[in-house]
């Protein structure tokens, strides 16, 4: 039986390990941004996903191997997407510029890659090691656990993911990218659902690159997935979390307002008015529009969903499987 078992655990390492590769080499060789510092967030998550799966040495080595690879395919086989042909010099010049600076320290680039691999893989070891090694307390209590279990992990990338796609597809000026954050927030937690609304927005502007990049907007995408579940505690005066089957429709649409109000029309019209001009109120009333039709829409989808699914049974799982 041990046998049987032991094909797919490693067809899942080697599933792990290639995509975490792929990961790498694509986002080092592609030319969809030219902003530095968005373009290393990629690389980065492929290494962090490398060095939750194998030892230190094994890490910095793939980390490494996968860093050569895409500045390699950079140098001699750079990915272009279509650019319009009003942008296309200014875009020449930018990857230019990009592939220079990469290119001239390329050797720094992968002994970094291989040095954060292995000290995250190291740190990880140590973390494994030492709850394993602690003592179950006594009955009835329960014994300490990470900060974030395999399963809360795997719960947010799907939440994640679902986030980009659909962040990506737009209708006209409607945008329903805050249905999966604050999903995400009223379903595992205030703490999970600003980390699920960060993660999100750094990932739908890689894949889909829209203007400038500006950190508040990450925040208040991030504020997005924090706000509701908190307001809906402190409505229910419970820290905890709690069953969705006593929340009633007006409850979630006003802290659902509440968060898009600040989010959404005040902060986000706040910024675009220091970006782009053309005046605070003339954003307020663009954003509050769309507004208008997405808090009723989000209340109601997400309260359907979250009474649809029992969150006791998958939350009794959660805690069974770490």
């Amino acid at each position: 039986m041990n046998k049987n078992n032991c094909v797919p655990a490693r067809l899942r390492l080697f599933l792990w390990l290639l995509c975490s590769e792929l990961l790498i080499i694509y986002s080092l060789a592609s030319t969809n941004t030219t902003n530095m510092y968005t373009r290393l967030i990629l690389p980065l998550l492929g290494i962090i996903m490398l060095s939750l799966k194998v030892k230190p040495f094994a890490a910095g080595i793939l980390a490494a191997f996968g860093t050569s690879c895409g500045l390699a395919i950079l140098h001699y086989f750079p990915l272009y997407p279509q650019v319009a042909p009003k942008a296309r010099i200014a875009f020449q010049q930018a990857v230019g510029n990009y592939r220079e600076t990469m290119l001239n320290y390329s050797y720094l680039w992968v002994l970094a890659a291989a040095v954060i691999a292995y000290f995250c893989a190291d740190f990880y070891c140590r973390e494994k090691s030492a709850l394993d090694r602690k003592p179950a307390t006594s009955a009835g209590q329960p014994t300490a656990k990470a900060k974030f279990s395999a399963v809360e992990l795997s719960a947010m990338a799907i939440f994640i993911a679902f986030g980009v796609i659909v962040t990506s597809v737009r209708i006209g000026f409607f945008s329903f990218g805050g249905l999966p954050i604050i999903l995400a927030g009223l379903t595992l937690g205030p703490v999970y659902g600003f980390l699920v609304g960060g993660l999100t927005d750094l990932a739908a502007f890689i894949v889909r690159p829209g203007g400038q990049f500006n950190p508040i907007f990450t925040l208040t995408s991030a504020l997005t997935g924090f706000l509701p579940i908190f307001f809906l505690q402190i409505l229910q005066r419970k820290k905890t979390k709690f069953d969705f089957q006593h929340i009633n429709y007006w409850q979630l649409l006003l802290v659902i307002a509440v968060t898009q109000c600040l989010t959404s029309v005040l902060i986000a019209s706040a910024v675009m008015t220091f970006l782009y001009g053309h005046g605070f109120w003339y954003y307020i009333v663009r954003q509050g529009s769309l507004q208008c039709f997405n808090v009723p829409l989000y209340a109601y989808l997400s309260l359907g969903i979250l009474q649809s699914v029992n969150l006791q049974t998958i939350r009794t799982k959660m805690k069974l499987r770490n």
